[in-house]
């Protein structure tokens, strides 16, 4: 009986782990596909700088 509560034991603090660990990939992902979001939000606006100021060029409005 004594082995089967240490097992039982054992194996609640293996669940809790990987639960932990379930919880930090989670949040990791989150944080990864954030991030991707915000340089894809970044490069649009950089790639829109980039047209407006080659079409003022070309229009001659430069300043």
């Amino acid at each position: 009986m004594n082995i089967i509560v240490k097992c039982e034991s054992h194996l609640k603090k293996v669940i809790d782990s990987l639960t932990k660990v379930k919880q930090q990939l989670y949040n990791l992902s989150n944080c990864i596909m954030f991030n991707f979001f915000d340089v894809y939000i970044n490069l649009s606006i950089l790639y829109s700088l980039i047209l407006s100021l080659s079409f003022m060029r070309k229009s001659n409005r430069f300043l």
